[in-house]
């Protein structure tokens, strides 16, 4: 599953891909909003970079369209990063 630029409502480009390990919920994304909020290899903090790089990049993205029953769950499937403790 891809992600896609959307600009004014028309797709313009594939920028990324759904890990395969969330296979399962490809069904409850198709056709969602998001907006990405970080890309990992962009930040300043050592872990998520190194993070990114170890799984072919990473962004953090935020579902922005209508609530859906059970997106809460989706929470359950992320991994998180510990923020750098030397980092501001």
């Amino acid at each position: 599953m891809g992600a896609f630029w959307v600009t004014k409502g028309a797709d313009q480009c594939l920028v990324g891909r759904i890990n395969e390990r969330l296979k399962e919920l490809f069904p409850r994304l198709e056709g969602r909003i998001a907006q990405v909020t970080e890309i990992y290899v962009q930040s300043r903090e050592r872990k998520k970079m190194a993070f990114s790089t170890g799984q072919d990049d990473v962004c953090f993205a935020m579902l922005v369209d209508e609530f859906c029953e059970n997106d809460d769950k989706f929470n359950e499937c992320l991994e998180m990063v510990s923020s750098d403790s030397d980092s501001n």
